[in-house]
């Protein structure tokens, strides 16, 4: 079984979103996202502090983007699937990325298509499933 990055012990210097493998402290950034959450569920993001609130949206966009950078299938809609976080994490050595297109007839403008050709896994896109409703 090959090994996985491990998010919990990645270094991370003091005031950086980039891993430093040479110096700063370790985070466990799982448990900084549930530290997030529960205060999340216990005070409105509105009252946060801006200091907090830009740490839980580093903590958040971290978690995402490990999770996109080790997944081995993608499936998502148009929106999220040319998303910096898929487009830029989404990595290389996955099997295959699934898009769905739900009001495809509203969305078959040229800006529809142009991001999924220009993402890193453009040539993974297996499969697309195309959905409309009558009333389109």
């Amino acid at each position: 079984m090959a090994s996985r990055n491990c998010l919990s012990s990645t270094k991370y210097s003091k005031g950086s979103k980039q891993p430093n493998k040479r110096s700063g402290h370790e985070v466990d950034i799982l448990a900084e996202l549930r530290l997030h959450l529960e205060r999340m569920r216990e005070e409105p993001l509105s009252e946060w502090e801006p200091e907090a609130k830009k740490l839980a949206v580093i903590a958040f966009k971290q978690v995402c983007q490990y999770v996109a950078g080790e997944s081995q299938i993608l499936i998502s809609t148009n929106n999220n699937l040319a998303s910096n976080i898929c487009s830029q994490h989404f990595e290389s050595d996955s099997k295959a990325a699934f898009l769905i297109r739900d009001e495809d007839t509203t969305e078959l403008e040229v800006n529809g298509w142009i991001p999924l050709t220009s993402c890193k896994f453009s040539p993974k896109i297996t499969g697309i499933v195309l959905g409309a409703t009558s009333c389109n």
